[in-house]
């Protein structure tokens, strides 16, 4: 193969490649319709949709507006940055309701429970999360008790932390209602 038929190749897949999409109906996959799809696989996102279920309905999307299909990398580029957005949206939704005293409260689930260290010396530190998150099925009382005291402990923290829950759950209602989402 010549250097020189390279560019050549290109040109002439390219053109073919514009001959066939026009006779069949399609477009090309250019910058409007990229953009169209990320707008697109944003509101799937939004809906708290699988990535696997996003990516199928991203193809019918693409299809139906009978517009060529990128490559694999291109649609996985395209969810992944959905994702990776919305995920930054919610953190930062949640920053902004959070107090100094909720800060501290949850960070403080994420210590090494010192406790549990002295009573098994050779285990490791497990988070104090952890821990509340083992429940226990033994019926001896000392474990009862414990179950107990552990599921105070994380209804203690859920209602210190109720009204930003109540706050944000109410702002993703409003979301939904407002003319903009129905777009």
């Amino acid at each position: 193969v010549q250097t020189c038929a390279l560019p050549i190749y290109r040109r002439d897949r390219n053109r073919y490649k514009k001959i066939i999409l026009s006779r069949v109906g399609f477009s090309g996959f250019d910058s409007i319709n990229e953009q169209m799809a990320v707008d697109e696989c944003q509101r799937l996102v939004e809906k708290q949709i699988k990535p696997k279920s996003v990516f199928q309905l991203l193809i019918h999307f693409i299809l139906s507006k009978r517009v060529e299909l990128p490559r694999y990398h291109k649609l996985a580029e395209i969810i992944t940055d959905a994702f990776n957005t919305h995920e930054r949206s919610l953190a930062n939704k949640i920053e902004s309701h959070l107090l100094p005293k909720h800060k501290e409260l949850l960070d403080s689930l994420l210590e090494k429970d010192e406790d549990e260290q002295l009573e098994n010396d050779n285990s490791l530190k497990r988070y104090k999360w952890t821990l509340l998150k083992r429940v226990s099925q033994s019926p001896r009382a000392s474990k009862v008790k414990e179950n107990v005291q552990d599921l105070k402990t994380i209804r203690d923290i859920f209602d210190s932390i109720k009204d930003v829950v109540e706050k944000r759950s109410e702002e993703h209602t409003s979301e939904l209602q407002s003319p903009d989402h129905l777009v």
